[in-house]
């Protein structure tokens, strides 16, 4: 072996250094109280929106547009007429229970709520696939919850 083949010791006991330069934030997160390294935000599309308001029309999924962050006044309009459909159709089968436990027997009256639901919720569902604010019809206007 020869003598320049061998590194210099040093003589303070520190490691030797390597032979490049390290980039500033060069491996290191975009945040610093995170490990992955995330993409810039970007703003919320129309066609986020309508997802949103389209899921919010399914029942138990209304949950989703409801706790969006940045609500839209096309998502807003969508929730308040979910939250119609959803209030009314309630309202609705415990009156049919009412009049059925008050022995009123009407033939089909819950199949054709449920079915009259089911074209609402359907009506809904294009209406915010469409980008359309449109009123659903006789339920539509009848209160606004969310503002």
């Amino acid at each position: 072996m020869n003598p320049q083949d061998v590194p210099p010791q040093a003589s303070n006991n520190m490691p030797p250094q390597n032979n490049y330069q390290q980039q500033p934030n060069q491996g290191m997160p975009q945040n610093p109280q995170s490990n992955y390294n995330y993409p810039p935000q970007q703003p919320i599309s129309a066609s986020d929106d309508a997802t949103k308001a389209m899921v919010g029309y399914i029942g138990p999924l209304i949950i989703i547009p409801f706790m969006a962050t940045n609500r839209t006044p096309f998502l807003t309009f969508h929730l308040n007429q979910s939250v119609n459909l959803i209030i009314s159709s309630i309202a609705i089968n415990i009156a049919v229970a009412i009049i059925g436990a008050l022995g009123i027997h009407i033939p089909m009256l819950s199949t054709l709520i449920s079915l009259a639901y089911l074209v609402l919720m359907i009506m809904g569902i294009l209406n915010a696939k469409n980008g359309l604010m449109k009123p659903l019809p006789v339920i539509g206007t009848l209160f606004t919850l969310i503002k």
